[in-house]
């Protein structure tokens, strides 16, 4: 029977075990973030889309989003694209949002409610021998990057369905893949997928690419400063 003097010794070494624990905890996850962050300012944001009045890409470039008319269940508002369940916004395929075999991230803020399985921002159509990226509600926030050599799916652990924004951007650099969920990375593979050719790709948000718009992984929400950074 411990006494309560070796009680008291036992408990605060416990206590200094877990406080040291956090610590290294925090700590890598700092720095984890810092990694993502120094990645992220290397790249050249190359297409934004705000969504708040337009489909407009406000980098100049010129890669603007348009309401796909065979899904037009999409308006804009000052808080972002409202996606009714039957809406996509088409980008134009192009070389300058194509990575090839540079570092890049992808990436947007959304809000759903409702919607488990949906769509958020694709580039390609989903063929696992066909380069595209996507980002993607799957149950859970969920990315794939599929190149010439291999692809890849990064998930996080937990839903976002809750009707509050979240952001979500999904990265290579060199051969490190980061899926990042609200500033915290959430998952992260080293793998070379080798070159991610997009050139022929157009880009697609609030539902899936491909000839059948009844595909399905409509969604159900909001879409609001979406973006494409290469190196």
């Amino acid at each position: 029977m411990l006494t309560r003097r070796r009680r008291a010794a036992v408990l605060a070494v416990t206590m200094t075990f877990t406080l040291a624990g956090a610590a290294s905890a925090t700590a890598a996850t700092a720095a984890t973030a810092a990694t993502a962050a120094t990645a992220a300012t290397a790249l050249t944001t190359v297409a934004s889309w705000p969504l708040t009045t337009d489909g407009r890409d406000i980098t100049g470039n010129g890669h603007t989003a348009v309401v796909d008319p065979t899904m037009p269940g999409v308006s804009f508002g000052p808080s972002g694209a409202t996606f009714n369940g039957n809406g996509r916004l088409v980008v134009a395929k192009s070389a300058q949002l194509s990575p090839d075999g540079r570092d890049f991230q992808f990436g947007l803020s959304y809000v759903t409610a409702a919607d488990s399985h949906a769509n958020l921002l694709q580039a390609g159509n989903t063929h696992l021998t066909d380069p595209f990226v996507k980002i993607e509600l799957a149950g859970v926030p969920k990315c794939r990057i599929t190149g010439a050599l291999d692809s890849v799916p990064l998930k996080a652990s937990t839903s976002t369905v809750d009707g509050k924004w979240h952001t979500a951007s999904c990265s290579r650099t060199g051969p490190l893949l980061q899926f990042v969920i609200d500033g915290v990375v959430v998952a992260h593979r080293q793998v070379d997928v080798g070159f991610v050719d997009l050139s022929p790709k157009d880009w697609y948000m609030g539902a899936k690419g491909g000839r059948n718009v009844d595909d399905g992984d409509k969604f159900t929400g909001k879409i609001r400063n979406a973006y494409v950074g290469i190196g």
